[in-house]
């Protein structure tokens, strides 16, 4: 049985932070440089906000010094469930603007507090210490979701690096053990038509045990880049497989509706079903249906150091 890293991080947020290289302030003028690179970026705001419907609002920005400009990502997540949206943003000293179209605008002013502190990412004990300079945003935070999934209004908003620096760390650390005697069994289909990619993950540590259930849709609208992502724990029956000859049924509960069928006797594999996801934002989401569809059902758990 191979081993290798697990993670899985949002494309949005992993694309911005490999633009980062000045890390450790969210106000303009207070970066600490990290490793020299040829094209130096600032991060500056990261804050939260209460958004309706159970769903909290993250906001963080990259950008360049030299011209102002830069991304900015918003997150409305609520357990399993998230969609992220980067626009382009723009800084003209102490204002922040981003426009997210039809679904909303953030355009705020910093009000610095006076008082530096710290701040110490968790990283599983391994976490740092960044000085920061505490302080709001004023102005305008206002969002729409699409299908009503969630709004944020809001004129006010305290900053907040630590989901930011938590984000630093990466995700927890985990490993992933494919092919040989594995008990478990992860299915993934992909499916991608233009721009738009959804992405389905199910795995089992064993034949019988808890059901990880994963899905994404990435999307562009015009300027703006979406992340849409659901994971669910649940029971075993979500979940059948047999390696081989390698077959397998899903048939998770909510946000999921419907089944799907995966055979592959001795060729292609073959997909079928009416499996459809409810992502924030977008309901009723085939998993098949148009575009290029690609799938695989190996053996594998999940931390194979780790009890079964």
């Amino acid at each position: 049985m191979t081993r290798r890293p697990h993670s899985r991080p949002c494309a949005l947020v992993a694309a911005l932070l490999a633009a980062c290289v000045l890390v450790g302030a969210s106000f303009p003028g207070q970066a600490v440089a990290a490793e020299p690179e040829p094209m130096t970026t600032a991060l500056i705001p990261s804050f939260k906000v209460e958004a309706t419907n159970g769903f909290t609002g993250f906001m963080f920005a990259v950008i360049r010094p030299t011209t102002g400009k830069g991304a900015m990502v918003l997150t409305l997540s609520r357990g399993g469930e998230s969609a992220a949206y980067q626009v382009p943003a723009r800084l003209t000293g102490s204002e922040l603007e981003a426009s997210f179209g039809k679904l909303g605008e953030i355009a705020v002013t910093a009000v610095p507090s006076g008082h530096p502190t710290t701040t110490t990412s968790e990283c599983g004990g391994r976490g740092k210490s960044e000085p920061i300079e505490t302080g709001r945003w004023d102005g305008t935070i206002r969002f729409r979701g699409e299908e009503g999934f969630a709004s944020i209004d809001a004129t006010s908003a305290n900053e907040d690096p630590a989901p930011f620096m938590d984000l630093v760390c990466g995700e927890s650390e985990s490993s992933e053990g494919i092919g040989g005697h594995a008990p478990g069994a992860l299915l993934t289909v992909k499916r991608r038509v233009g721009e738009e990619r959804l992405e389905l993950t199910v795995r089992k540590n064993k034949r019988v045990g808890p059901t990880t259930v994963e899905a994404q849709l990435s999307e562009r609208k015009e300027s703006m880049a979406i992340d849409r992502r659901i994971q669910r724990f649940v029971g075993s029956s979500a979940f059948d497989f047999q390696i081989p000859p390698g077959a397998a049924t899903v048939d998770p509960p909510a946000p999921f509706s419907g089944a799907l069928d995966f055979t592959r006797h001795g060729g292609p594999p073959s997909l079928s079903g009416n499996l459809t996801v409810d992502f924030p934002g977008r309901a009723h989401v085939p998993v098949l249906g148009h575009g290029k569809i690609a799938a695989s059902l190996i053996r594998a758990v999940l931390n194979p150091m780790h009890p079964f």
